[in-house]
This record gives C-alpha cells, sequence and structure tokens, in this order.
C-alpha cells in the first residue's frame, strides 16, 4: 500500500504519510484519484508483454525488475518511468533484495 499512496503525492505534488495510516493529505477528486490509480496500475503492476496483473517485483542493486508469473516475461522498470522508482528501490518488496537475504541465510 505505500507505493500506490507514494504515487499519489508525487502525481497530486500532496504529502502522504505512510507509517501507520496511507494518507495523502489534501482534498482530491475520487475520479482523478481512480485515474492515478490506473496510471500507477498500468505502469507498476501490468506485464508489458501480455497486460496481466500476475507480476512480481524485485529490487536488486539499483535495478527494478518486473517479472510475470503468467507469461514468464522479465523486464527491469526504467527509472525515468516515474519518481517513485527512487522509493522502491530504498524501500524493496518483501524479500526482494537478493544480496542482503542471501547474506543473511549465510549467517
Amino acid at each position: 500500500p505505500s507505493y500506490p499512496t507514494k504515487y499519489f503525492g508525487c502525481e497530486l505534488g500532496a504529502q502522504v504519510n505512510t507509517t501507520n495510516e496511507f494518507v495523502v493529505n489534501g482534498s482530491h477528486d475520487s475520479e482523478k484519484l481512480l485515474n492515478l490509480l490506473y496510471g500507477f496500475i498500468r505502469k507498476f503492476v501490468l506485464c508489458s508483454k501480455c497486460q496481466n496483473p500476475e507480476t512480481h517485483l524485485t529490487v536488486s542493486g539499483q535495478n527494478i525488475k518486473q517479472k510475470c508469473i503468467a507469461c514468464g516475461y522479465e523486464t527491469l522498470i526504467n527509472k525515468s518511468v516515474h519518481r517513485l522508482t527512487a522509493f522502491i528501490v530504498n524501500h524493496p518488496p518483501d524479500g526482494s533484495n537478493t544480496t542482503n537475504s542471501s547474506s543473511k541465510s549465510s549467517k
């Protein structure tokens, strides 16, 4: 939930809070928020090959990799797609940073 919230904040120029609750400050039209959510889904959730939402994001170093579970297509998400990519690199999905998880498992 922190990724769409941060995406809304970037697109709306609003402050967001993602600590305990996911809050976008300000008064925003529900239709605008819905359109922004669709934009987030197109850029970060749907597979660029088959348009299936069954994708998995992993962060390795400074790269964000998207793998489709349905068709097996793998691609790197371009960092210039959106400012949210910097947030994703700094706050990777659970279990996605392979360098940290492998060093922890070796200990």
